[in-house]
């Protein structure tokens, strides 16, 4: 295990999680309207999120983004989905009075992870990150597998830690 990989992780982390997108706002909101337990259920779907790309890009599924069809299919999706996303927010009727008691009894918390984790999947950006980073982080440690699991574990439990 090397300090080095670790220490980086923890750097990328948090530099990952200082970014602007739609699972800040998400998350922002779900910690106001819910408080913060659900707030960090949400956090939970997103590093669940995660640890999927990263698992996925780092045991093949990269090879598939050298299809354009492919990368074009992803895109299409991802992007129908924010903009279908943003416009259910838009439209979507706002209480005046929100009170915090029976909403948090009215959502499971397996709702709020499930959230989190499809906002953060359905992002396009996210994925076509994910396989950028895989791929400069194994070649960083010439393939040494040990590196690039503390690299990539000290990364998600960094941006996690922030979230929370």
């Amino acid at each position: 295990m090397s300090s080095s990989a670790i220490i980086q992780g923890m750097g990328f982390g948090f530099a990952l999680a200082l970014m602007l997108g739609p699972v800040f706002f998400g998350l922002l909101q779900t910690s106001i309207n819910k408080g913060f337990r659900f707030g960090f259920f949400f956090a939970i779907g997103v590093a669940f999120s995660d640890i999927l790309f990263i698992l996925l890009t780092y045991f093949g599924i990269s090879s598939f983004m050298e299809n354009l069809a492919f990368k074009k299919f992803i895109a299409i999706v991802g992007g129908i989905f924010m903009v279908g996303l943003g416009l259910y927010y838009f439209i979507k009727p706002t209480e005046k009075s929100v009170p915090l008691a029976p909403i948090q009894k009215d959502k499971r918390r397996a709702n709020i992870v499930f959230k989190g984790f499809l906002l953060n999947f359905l992002n396009p950006s996210v994925f076509f990150f994910w396989v950028g980073m895989v791929s400069i982080v194994t070649v960083r440690y010439d393939e040494n597998k040990t590196d690039v699991f503390w690299f990539f574990a000290a990364s998600v439990l960094t941006v996690l830690f922030m979230d929370t």
